[in-house]
């Protein structure tokens, strides 16, 4: 669509793997937009009706999905294997998918 969009990269957060799981955990502060990530599912810190998009590292928007609740939960499944980032609300985090 021509639009262009700026990503501030002192708001993206980095993810820690955990132990012998394929999960990433994102550390824990209010603020933080991605509250758990699964290979499944990210657990998405924002109010309903929040608009998340979720962009490949080339720059691509490959998801668009509208959060049904707060703090709500958006799938993943589908994804290949990468680096991703999600915006939502103002705020922008990257994160793997595993």
């Amino acid at each position: 669509d021509g639009s262009t969009i700026s990503n501030d990269m002192a708001n993206i957060i980095y993810l820690s793997a955990t132990s012998k799981t394929t999960d990433i955990v994102a550390p824990q502060t209010s603020g933080n937009l991605v509250k758990h990530i699964s290979s499944d599912a990210i657990l998405v810190n924002c109010a309903s009706g929040a608009t998340v998009e979720i962009y490949n590292m080339s720059g691509s928007r490959i998801a668009t999905r509208k959060l049904d609740a707060d703090n709500g939960t958006i799938s993943i499944a589908t994804l290949p294997k990468g680096i991703y980032i999600l915006r939502a609300a103002g705020r922008t985090a990257k994160f793997l998918k595993r």
